[in-house]
């Protein structure tokens, strides 16, 4: 199913205006705004922090780098900063053909294997994991 684009905003909007939610946070929910085209107002976390924790905004970026809904010119963007910033950090590995080889996949994965092996997951179930399994290249026993 698709995310209803104004949901994830109002979310991320609300994620910047919750006191319990981290700085890092607040400030990767405003750039995902930006970069669904969304400017909010004079109360922007950027606007009011002043200066920023060099500390935190190298965790924003790092955190860029290992998201995988975010696109990859932001996460170039995000790399080109920590550059700037001197910042250490390790960018996920690409596979032969340039695409990211997401740990997520990984652990998806692994999900789907063990709802074969689990006697409390219905026929079906196992049957669609069969499915997703072997499109995604792994051997599966019938």
């Amino acid at each position: 199913h698709e995310k209803d684009t104004e949901r994830v905003a109002r979310g991320l909007k609300a994620s910047i205006h919750n006191p319990r939610v981290s700085q890092e946070a607040k400030i990767h929910a405003e750039e995902r705004l930006h970069e669904m085209g969304i400017e909010i107002g004079t109360k922007s976390v950027m606007k009011t922090t002043g200066e920023k924790d060099p500390i935190r905004v190298a965790a924003g970026y790092k955190a860029t780098l290992h998201n995988p809904g975010i696109s990859e010119e932001t996460k170039d963007r995000a790399e080109e900063h920590l550059k700037e910033m001197g910042a250490e950090y390790e960018r996920e590995n690409r596979t032969a053909d340039g695409m990211h080889y997401h740990y997520c996949e990984n652990r998806e994965l692994g999900g789907y294997k063990a709802t074969l092996k689990n006697p409390r997951v219905s026929d079906a179930a196992k049957d669609n994991a069969r499915r997703v399994l072997t499109e995604h290249g792994v051997e599966v026993d019938e």
